[in-house]
């Protein structure tokens, strides 16, 4: 969503059960496990400046990824980030 220069963003991923295999020691893939599904959400708002002194264009941005800090992982026994947060300015000369 964008509204005179603001930009607000908010997605969702959601990953399904599974049944994999166990490839950690003593299985070696014998073993097949269950992961439960998940859902996790990032968060992205920003301002854009139109030209500003010798900048063409500048946006200053924060991003949120895993907005409600779940406890998740892709891959069974290596789990993901915490919440992680991004600030940052990007600019075109």
């Amino acid at each position: 969503m964008r509204y005179r220069g603001f930009k607000l963003n908010l997605t969702g991923i959601y990953n399904g059960d599974e049944k994999v295999q166990d490839w950690a020691p003593p299985s070696y893939g014998k073993k097949i496990i269950e992961k439960k599904d998940f859902t996790i959400f990032n968060l992205y708002t920003g301002y854009r400046f139109q030209k500003f002194s010798y900048i063409k264009e500048a946006e200053v941005y924060l991003k949120v990824e895993n907005l409600f800090n779940r406890a998740y992982e892709y891959v069974k026994y290596y789990p993901m980030p915490e919440r992680t947060y991004y600030l940052g300015v990007r600019a075109k000369f």
